[in-house]
């Protein structure tokens, strides 16, 4: 294959993958059929200490794709991304999942966009579900779909806030992104922390916006997002209430802003965990319904919320007022 500089060169994509080298190779089945020319792209994707068969599958692509595999042995989607960030190249850099099947003209498609948008520097495409197994009816209708299956098909072409940027299918320009890192492994996927707080992807976009960037939403950049038969289970779905109310104060502090704290935790929230907590034994033998789904929720999420809460204003006192948790954004 033809050297490339890095002036030739229009993107970096990123994947950071941990154990799933059965998807992990679809993804990459699908990035050797995209349009795009191959010489004006490259793919980093960094194995964060996988123990499955992932550099055999990745070792296997070296002839057919520009690709550039990278090992970080701290595990933690954060670390691994972090250190792709010392090696990019071009003008746009792209975020994928090992579980994203793109489309043939996704990466083409993103370049487009991105050139003809020029007031923007975050870009998100759209995200459709591919279930492995079909879901049962309730799956299909009671979850936000977006935050539980990180889909996001019912977005409107635009301008969008960035807690709606899912790093699955995400582009941001490299010049507003110059000195930043993809944080200090607060937030996101770790194999030693199966119950993380979401929403590293929306942080990151937090702080390109905080320097003045905003974010788009384009129906014309699409992928897949595979969706295993394990996570239309609900205790997988009620966990998943868990992880995003554990990211909650981080990326949505305006939802605490003025809040009275007791033992750090918003008293509010703490009121509802705890009436939910004593009404679960009854909530979870009620049949099914949109109602009882709801109920577990938000049990799920406020014991999230609390759980941060409590660890990142230890030591305020009995009775205290919410200070944004900002520090992750510098």
């Amino acid at each position: 294959m033809k050297s490339v500089t890095m002036e030739e060169r229009d993107i970096t994509v990123i994947c950071a993958t941990y154990n799933r080298a059965q998807s992990l190779k679809r993804m990459l089945d699908a990035l050797v059929r995209q349009n795009y020319n191959r010489l004006k792209w490259k793919l980093i994707v960094v194995d964060n200490n996988s123990t499955d068969h992932t550099q055999e599958v990745l070792k296997s692509y070296l002839d057919k794709l520009p690709l550039q595999i990278l090992f970080e042995p701290k595990q933690g989607k954060s670390q691994a991304v972090n250190q792709a960030f010392g090696h990019l190249e071009g003008w746009l850099v792209v975020t994928i999942d090992d579980d994203i099947e793109p489309f043939d003209d996704w990466l083409e498609q993103m370049v487009r966009v991105a050139k003809e948008k020029p007031e923007y520097d975050i870009f998100c495409g759209y995200i459709e579900p591919f279930w492995e197994v079909q879901p049962p009816e309730w799956v299909l209708k009671w979850p936000h779909h977006g935050i539980v299956f990180a889909v996001n098909p019912e977005l409107e072409e635009g301008e969008i806030p960035p807690v709606w940027v899912t790093g699955g299918n995400a582009a941001y320009r490299r010049k507003a992104m110059e000195g930043l890192s993809y944080g200090g492994g607060e937030l996101g996927p770790s194999a030693g922390n199966q119950k993380f707080p979401m929403g590293e992807d929306v942080a990151f976009s937090l702080k390109i916006v905080n320097r003045g960037g905003k974010a788009y939403y384009t129906k014309d950049t699409k992928v897949r997002h595979c969706i295993p038969s394990e996570r239309i289970e609900e205790a997988w779905i009620l966990g998943r209430a868990e992880r995003y109310g554990r990211g909650t104060p981080y990326v949505r502090p305006e939802w605490f802003e003025g809040k009275s704290l007791f033992l750090g935790m918003p008293v509010t929230t703490l009121v509802k965990y705890v009436t939910l907590k004593l009404l679960h034994p009854f909530i979870y033998a009620l049949p099914q319904s949109k109602r009882r789904y709801d109920l577990l929720w938000k049990l799920n999420m406020s014991k999230g919320i609390l759980h941060t809460m409590m660890k990142v204003n230890k030591g305020k006192g009995l009775i205290s007022r919410f200070q944004p948790v900002s520090d992750f954004l510098d």
